[in-house]
């Protein structure tokens, strides 16, 4: 019952910010950092300040004009390269592991703080 109830509070608590970031325009992340509490000395606000300044750039992926047609709509997709179902494709698999370490690069600042947030997610103390 208080599961059921958490996660009521939770999906209206959401609706909540995301219909005043619609109607008043302010962002929703605004009231979900404004809202979280702070726990220890490392918050949310401080794991990512360490990372404002990108060490990198990030890889970006290259553009192949792909042209589906269906039910006489035309819809040009550019990175439908990147679907790969076999996952054998070592171009897209490349690509992939320098997305993943610059996100690990860039996370690095942040790994106490998802290991804390983990934690108490599960309920473990």
């Amino acid at each position: 019952m208080q599961q059921t109830l958490f996660c009521w509070r939770v999906t209206l608590g959401g609706l909540f910010y995301l219909f005043n970031s619609l109607v008043v325009g302010i962002p929703v992340h605004q009231h979900i950092a404004s809202t979280l509490p702070v726990r220890n000395s490392l918050s949310p606000a401080t794991a990512m300040t360490s990372q404002s300044q990108p060490q990198s750039s990030p890889p970006v992926a290259k553009k192949v004009e792909h042209v589906m047609e269906m039910f006489g709509d035309v819809r040009v997709d550019n990175y439908y390269w990147l679907r790969d179902d076999s996952r054998s494709n070592p171009e897209v698999i490349s690509y992939l592991r320098q997305e993943n370490g610059y996100t690990d690069a860039m996370m690095s600042g942040s790994k106490q703080f998802e290991s804390e947030l983990f934690t108490e997610m599960r309920g473990a103390n």
